[in-house]
């Protein structure tokens, strides 16, 4: 259900038209291949698909529904948790919205 909200909050940023372009992508950790046509059937936020191989979600330390900010060098501006703040609740919804105009106003 997170993933309907951060297809909401796109198009709300895209046409806030922030000076640098946001972009929400959404990185299925390895092994749950099978919910991905679920999760994308009704989204245009695209998707990539972890691998054993590539093993990006321990890369990064993911966890369940991290988000992760990145700034202009793809380096972590901050984190932040749609399972701990549910983007269904308005305020945290705002509040993550908000962070990622802040970090890109801050490019």
């Amino acid at each position: 259900m997170q993933f309907a909200h951060l297809t909401q909050m796109q198009a709300e940023l895209d046409a806030a038209g922030p000076a640098v372009p946001i972009t929400i992508l959404g990185v299925n950790f390895a092994g749950a291949e099978t919910g991905t046509p679920a999760v994308t059937a009704s989204s245009d936020l695209p998707l990539l698909q972890d691998t054993v191989t590539e093993d990006v979600w321990t890369l990064w330390t993911a966890g369940d529904k991290d988000i992760f900010i990145l700034g202009a060098s793809n380096e972590e501006v901050t984190a932040y948790n749609a399972g701990a703040n549910d983007l269904g609740v308005p305020a945290n919804f705002e509040a993550l919205k908000q962070l990622l105009l802040d970090t890109a106003a801050a490019q």
